[in-house]
């Protein structure tokens, strides 16, 4: 869980906002794609942060799991997108994220 500080403005959220793309979120959509805070809580699964570290959050969301994950290849992974664009964003207090 990170106490969001900033959330810069992208392209992307323009995007999302105006729906003048192919991204068509749900109403009350949260864009922020860009986010930076402070680590509030740790998952258990955390192993190389500690609660108080600043961090800046990589946006990409993917699944781990599908073959393009498996080599690696996260940036491109097959079922995933950007955070703010097909998941809410950093435009909140709190935000967590995997």
């Amino acid at each position: 869980m990170i106490r969001v500080k900033t959330t810069g403005v992208n392209p992307i959220d323009y995007f999302v906002v105006s729906r003048s793309r192919e991204i068509k979120p749900q109403p009350h959509h949260i864009p922020g794609a860009e986010i930076t805070g402070i680590v509030q809580k740790i998952g258990n699964h955390v192993k190389s942060l500690e609660e108080g570290d600043r961090v800046v959050v990589y946006s990409r969301t993917f699944d781990g799991s599908c073959d393009i994950c498996l080599k690696g290849l996260y940036m491109i992974c097959r079922n995933g997108g950007l955070i703010g664009a097909i998941t809410n964003g950093g435009f909140v207090e709190y935000i967590a994220v995997r």
